[in-house]
Protein backbone atom coordinates (compact mmCIF):
# COMPACT_ATOMS: atom_id res chain seq x y z
CA UNK A 1 0.00 0.00 0.00
CA UNK A 2 2.42 2.31 0.74
CA UNK A 3 4.24 1.52 -2.53
CA UNK A 4 1.11 2.60 -4.59
CA UNK A 5 0.87 5.94 -2.42
CA UNK A 6 4.53 6.79 -3.29
CA UNK A 7 3.61 5.83 -6.66
CA UNK A 8 0.54 7.83 -7.30
CA UNK A 9 2.34 10.84 -5.29
CA UNK A 10 5.18 10.50 -7.51
CA UNK A 11 3.37 10.62 -10.87
CA UNK A 12 0.88 13.36 -9.68
CA UNK A 13 4.51 15.22 -8.75
CA UNK A 14 5.95 14.84 -12.22
CA UNK A 15 2.45 15.98 -13.42
CA UNK A 16 2.65 19.16 -11.45
CA UNK A 17 5.96 19.85 -12.66
CA UNK A 18 5.55 19.09 -16.49
CA UNK A 19 2.30 21.36 -16.39
CA UNK A 20 4.14 24.13 -14.64
CA UNK A 21 7.16 24.09 -17.48
CA UNK A 22 5.12 24.09 -20.10
CA UNK A 23 2.92 26.87 -18.67
CA UNK A 24 5.75 29.10 -18.65
CA UNK A 25 6.48 28.98 -22.63
CA UNK A 26 3.44 31.36 -23.76
CA UNK A 27 3.02 31.88 -27.45
CA UNK A 28 4.33 35.60 -28.57
CA UNK A 29 1.25 37.19 -29.79
CA UNK A 30 2.73 37.86 -33.58
CA UNK A 31 1.82 36.26 -36.48
CA UNK A 32 4.04 33.45 -38.14
CA UNK A 33 6.91 34.89 -40.04
CA UNK A 34 6.43 32.92 -43.65
CA UNK A 35 9.28 33.44 -46.11
CA UNK A 36 8.59 31.31 -49.78
CA UNK A 37 11.60 30.42 -51.51
CA UNK A 38 10.24 29.87 -54.64
CA UNK A 39 9.55 33.51 -54.94
CA UNK A 40 12.46 34.59 -52.73
CA UNK A 41 15.77 32.61 -53.51
CA UNK A 42 17.68 31.94 -50.57
CA UNK A 43 21.57 31.38 -51.88
CA UNK A 44 24.55 30.59 -49.36
CA UNK A 45 26.14 34.67 -49.89
CA UNK A 46 23.72 37.48 -48.89
CA UNK A 47 21.19 36.91 -46.11
CA UNK A 48 17.54 37.41 -46.63
CA UNK A 49 15.65 39.42 -44.57
CA UNK A 50 12.83 37.45 -42.52
CA UNK A 51 11.28 40.03 -40.56
CA UNK A 52 12.44 43.76 -40.40
CA UNK A 53 14.05 44.89 -36.81
CA UNK A 54 9.60 46.97 -36.73
CA UNK A 55 8.00 43.40 -36.71
CA UNK A 56 10.04 42.01 -34.11
CA UNK A 57 7.79 43.75 -31.06
CA UNK A 58 8.49 41.03 -28.69
CA UNK A 59 11.93 39.05 -28.03
CA UNK A 60 12.09 35.11 -28.00
CA UNK A 61 13.37 32.78 -26.19
CA UNK A 62 13.20 29.37 -28.40
CA UNK A 63 11.60 29.40 -31.63
CA UNK A 64 9.59 26.93 -33.66
CA UNK A 65 10.72 26.41 -36.88
CA UNK A 66 9.34 24.24 -40.96
CA UNK A 67 11.26 23.66 -43.32
CA UNK A 68 10.21 22.47 -46.29
CA UNK A 69 13.23 22.83 -48.42
CA UNK A 70 15.91 21.14 -49.72
CA UNK A 71 19.00 22.88 -47.37
CA UNK A 72 20.24 23.66 -44.27
CA UNK A 73 19.21 27.08 -42.94
CA UNK A 74 21.01 29.90 -41.20
CA UNK A 75 19.13 31.78 -38.80
CA UNK A 76 20.72 35.28 -38.45
CA UNK A 77 19.84 37.99 -37.03
CA UNK A 78 21.17 42.20 -37.15
CA UNK A 79 21.40 45.05 -39.20
CA UNK A 80 22.44 44.28 -43.02
CA UNK A 81 25.75 43.37 -43.35
CA UNK A 82 26.47 42.72 -39.98
CA UNK A 83 24.21 39.52 -39.00
CA UNK A 84 25.48 37.02 -36.35
CA UNK A 85 24.25 33.45 -37.02
CA UNK A 86 22.09 32.24 -34.17
CA UNK A 87 20.95 28.86 -34.86
CA UNK A 88 20.44 26.13 -37.84
CA UNK A 89 16.82 25.10 -39.83
CA UNK A 90 18.08 21.58 -40.83
CA UNK A 91 15.50 20.52 -44.02
CA UNK A 92 13.34 18.08 -41.97
CA UNK A 93 10.42 18.40 -42.97
CA UNK A 94 8.61 18.42 -39.34
CA UNK A 95 8.40 21.11 -36.83
CA UNK A 96 11.43 21.26 -35.22
CA UNK A 97 11.92 23.81 -31.80
CA UNK A 98 15.05 25.55 -31.33
CA UNK A 99 16.10 27.67 -28.09
CA UNK A 100 17.32 31.11 -29.18
CA UNK A 101 17.86 34.91 -27.52
CA UNK A 102 16.14 36.73 -30.41
CA UNK A 103 16.00 40.39 -29.33
CA UNK A 104 13.45 42.90 -29.56
CA UNK A 105 13.69 45.21 -32.38
CA UNK A 106 16.14 43.29 -34.33
CA UNK A 107 16.17 42.07 -37.87
CA UNK A 108 16.00 38.63 -38.53
CA UNK A 109 17.53 37.05 -41.49
CA UNK A 110 18.62 34.06 -43.59
CA UNK A 111 20.63 32.41 -45.11
CA UNK A 112 21.71 28.68 -46.88
CA UNK A 113 24.46 26.55 -45.80
CA UNK A 114 24.80 24.39 -49.19
CA UNK A 115 23.40 25.55 -52.70
CA UNK A 116 20.69 27.45 -53.29
CA UNK A 117 17.24 26.88 -51.90
CA UNK A 118 14.68 27.94 -54.68
CA UNK A 119 11.69 25.65 -53.46
CA UNK A 120 9.58 25.32 -50.15
CA UNK A 121 8.86 27.22 -47.39
CA UNK A 122 10.39 29.01 -44.13
CA UNK A 123 8.06 29.26 -41.37
CA UNK A 124 8.97 30.43 -38.18
CA UNK A 125 6.44 31.25 -34.49
CA UNK A 126 8.34 33.21 -31.33
CA UNK A 127 7.83 32.06 -27.73
CA UNK A 128 8.75 33.99 -24.66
Amino acid sequence: MRFLTFALTLVFSISVFAQAQLSVVKPVPVAPLVLDTSGTNVTNGAWVQLATAATMVYGCSFVQMHNTGAQPIKLGQGAAASETEVGVIFPIGVTAFMPVNLKKGVRLAVRSMGSTQSSGLLTMSCFQ
